[in-house]
This record gives structure tokens, C-alpha cells and sequence, in this order.
């Protein structure tokens, strides 16, 4: 899970307007929740397969992974580049901008870089 509220784009003015309801709209979707079904290889890396909520809208998605790093037998960092099209989810559809129709790509870039640990057993 992911607060909507976080996003950081290195920019405070875009981050409030991202946050608004012409885009984000947190105070009705404060969260974005991906639920994993299942994992599988692919190539190099692998594929968590699961459902992807977010601004009120559910999809099934593969989102491509590698293992970056393995610290410990339970301690492990990866790292997911993928992509999404915004208005399959309702995100920003209704925001004009005053002089660019194209001023916001429908393709957004989704970059996930995290740590887990995984239960000893």
C-alpha cells in the first residue's frame, strides 16, 4: 500500500497539484494498493501478477521485478520500472492545460524501489 499523499517529484508545486482533484484527488483516494496473486519468472527478473487500485479503479497487472540485492538470507532490495496509462484509471482525464492539449503524457512512469524481509521459518 502506498499513501497517495507521499508522492515526490522532486517539485512542492506539482506535488500539490498532482495531489488535487484534477489528478490524485487524496482526500477521496488516499491510498493506491496493489495486491500480489501470484509471482513468476520471466527472463531475467520476475513478475508479481495481482490487482492494482487506485483513484477508485481495480485492474489486473503484471508488474516486472528484479532482485537487486540479498543481504542476509532474509533481507532483500528490489527494485520494478514499469508503466501505466493514466486514463485507465481516471487520473487527471478532465485537467486541461490553458495553451498544450498534449501537455501531460497518458503513459506515466511507475518506479518502485523497496526492502523486504522475509519471515524465518
Amino acid at each position: 500500500m502506498i499513501q497517495a499523499g507521499s508522492i515526490n517529484t522532486g517539485d512542492p508545486a506539482r506535488d500539490e497539484d498532482l495531489k488535487s482533484k484534477d489528478f490524485f484527488d487524496i482526500a477521496r483516494f488516499p491510498e493506491i494498493i496493489f495486491t500480489s496473486e501470484h509471482i513468476q519468472k520471466a527472463g531475467d527478473g520476475y513478475l508479481a501478477i495481482g490487482t492494482l487500485q487506485l483513484h477508485g479503479v481495480t485492474r489486473t497487472i503484471q508488474l516486472p521485478f528484479t532482485i537487486t540485492e540479498r543481504r542476509t538470507e532474509t533481507l532483500y532490495g528490489f527494485r520494478c520500472r514499469t508503466s501505466l496509462l493514466r486514463s485507465d484509471y481516471g487520473v487527471g482525464t478532465t485537467f486541461k492545460h490553458t495553451t498544450d492539449d498534449h501537455f501531460i503524457s497518458d503513459e506515466i512512469g511507475v518506479e518502485i524501489d523497496f526492502w523486504t524481509k522475509k519471515a524465518k521459518r
